[in-house]
């Protein structure tokens, strides 16, 4: 089930959908197509890229309904590819590893449908307070 909320336009681009949001956690999917081919046949690296960097800055600005929601802004970010999907659908996990007030740091895993690892990465952001 998709949850509603504000997202990005390079997010809304690539056909992102938050699955699941929670204090600590997101579950980010894309349905793969052509528009997400490079010219070799595969699925782009900045697909990963953008899925990675949402998931991650999603787990680590949840709030409760009524509750004003942080902003962050990506400070670094490590990107690695593990493989292609073999399946239609990506699934982004993004988990907080630790968080402070004005920092924190979260990993991101992207699999397909069937699990098969496709990328993975840590980041760090930049707490901002709503806007």
């Amino acid at each position: 089930m998709a949850i509603e909320h504000k997202v990005g336009n390079l997010s809304r681009h690539i056909g992102q959908v938050t699955e699941e949001w929670r204090e600590g956690y997101c579950k980010l999917t894309v349905e793969v197509s052509e528009q997400h081919i490079n010219r070799s046949g595969a699925v782009d690296g900045g697909v990963f890229a953008i899925l990675i960097d949402s998931a991650a800055a999603y787990a680590g600005t949840f709030a409760k309904t009524g509750e004003p929601r942080n902003d962050c802004a990506t400070i670094s970010m490590n990107v690695n590819f593990a493989g292609q999907p073999s399946g239609k659908r990506l699934v982004a996990e993004g988990h907080v590893r630790r968080s402070g007030k004005r920092i924190f740091f979260a990993s991101c895993t992207v699999t397909d449908e069937d699990g098969t690892l496709c990328a993975f990465g840590d980041c760090t952001f930049r707490i901002f307070s709503p806007r």
